[in-house]
């Protein structure tokens, strides 16, 4: 926590515990998949209605951006609260079907869309710059330190055969204690930032499209479209998959850990962050990341399950900090009554090709070579990131 901020601590609070909620929902969500019906296709649909309600942050961005932030957010987990406890009903009571847990699932998915973005935009409107340039980090290490927590939680219980049900009830509770912790922070946003004279937040009129007319604004968007397309259907799709195949007996333990490792890369690298922070720019080596992360992924194909481990910690760790170093970036750069919007479209436009990431990596899972069509993707990615690359510095140099 930090001494003296109680409005952050508020927020880092409501997001760690959802984030363990979420960790326990990521490894959740393909092997309910599986286990509800037989077939490695099933986790190939569950990511994909995971990923597709992101097309909805570019239609209604508009419309969010006009509701104050903390609502959003408190209206987000109300809503995966409810729907959470509901399959666990369905599940407990043993009337759950593969139909109705996608239909679920895509539902929370939807609410999930737009509670980032809302605590993103809230925080620079809340909080003083000197706070808002560690912010981004400080909520990364907690996110990904409770994702970690609660994805091994998640692999720990399912290796003792804890019911599917009972880990989806112990989901919704979580919603429901970060959904108390939002609400009190609310109470404090109407109080510091509503009632001001100054407040431009409720007032603004979106101009996201023209937002998006910036030149480091389509730089940022192309790499996170790039580094999507690489790692979206990756760790949702091709690693279970891949694991399931090669390690029939014991598959859920190895992707809990290698899914978490993940998470430890980004934590670790969240610190790194903290530790030299000076200021955020956009750079050669941060638009350079989405193809470092395409080389590491033809690697982890080609690697042993240990291997596998260090170089998921590395993906996880160039990943965070490409999202937080733009985050702060676009923080501290971009007009505060347009954040919410900006937030949503840059984050549903890159996830909008998860879904697309995860068809591929399904098609590509299918049949013989799975590994050579694996590596011919990622090639594919590699080449995109380095056109990116040498057209950034190119500009850089025209300027």
């Amino acid at each position: 926590m930090v001494k003296g901020v109680r409005g952050l601590n508020l927020l880092v609070t409501a997001e760690s515990i959802s984030n363990f909620g979420d960790g326990i929902w990521i490894i959740l969500m393909p092997l309910l998949g599986y286990n509800l019906w037989h077939s490695s296709l099933a986790i190939g649909i569950v990511s994909l209605v995971t990923l597709s309600p992101y097309v909805l942050g570019i239609l209604f961005s508009n419309y969010v951006d006009r509701m104050v932030p903390p609502v959003v957010m408190i209206i987000c987990d109300v809503g995966r609260m409810l729907l959470s406890f509901l399959l666990a009903v369905l599940l407990l009571s043993g009337r759950s079907t593969f139909v109705l847990f996608i239909v679920l699932v895509f539902l929370l998915s939807s609410f999930s869309v737009f509670y980032i973005p809302s605590r993103t935009a809230a925080v620079p409107n809340f909080f003083k710059k000197e706070v808002v340039q560690k912010t981004e980090a400080i909520f990364n290490v907690s996110d990904f330190l409770f994702l970690v927590v609660g994805k091994l939680f998640c692999g720990f219980l399912l290796g003792i055969s804890v019911s599917y049900g009972l880990l989806v009830l112990i989901d919704s509770f979580t919603f429901l204690v970060s959904g108390f912790c939002n609400y009190f922070f609310y109470k404090m946003y109407v109080k510091k930032v509503i009632i001001s004279k100054n407040n431009t937040v409720i007032k603004s009129k979106n101009k996201i499209f023209k937002i998006f007319l910036r030149q480091d604004l389509k730089m940022i968007l192309a790499s996170f479209v790039i580094l999507n397309l690489s790692i979206g259907g990756l760790m949702e799709n091709a690693l279970p998959t891949i694991l399931i195949k090669n390690n029939p007996t014991n598959y859920k333990q190895w992707f809990s850990i290698l899914n978490s490792s993940f998470d430890i890369g980004m934590l670790v690298s969240n610190l790194i962050f903290l530790k030299i922070f000076s200021k955020s720019e956009l750079n050669t080596k941060l638009i350079a990341i989405p193809g470092v992360v395409s080389l590491l992924v033809i690697g982890l194909f080609l690697s042993p399950n240990i291997l596998k481990f260090f170089l998921i910690f590395s993906i996880g760790g160039l990943a965070s900090w490409l999202d937080v170093a733009t985050v702060v970036y676009m923080q501290t750069n971009l007009p505060r009554e347009s954040l919410t919007s900006t937030f949503t479209v840059i984050g549903s436009v890159s996830k909008t090709l998860e879904p697309i990431s995860s068809l591929i990596y399904m098609g590509l899972c299918l049949g013989s070579n799975i590994y050579v069509k694996l590596i011919s993707f990622n090639l594919i990615l590699l080449i995109l990131a380095s056109v990116s690359v040498i057209a950034f510095k190119n500009k850089r140099d025209v300027v």
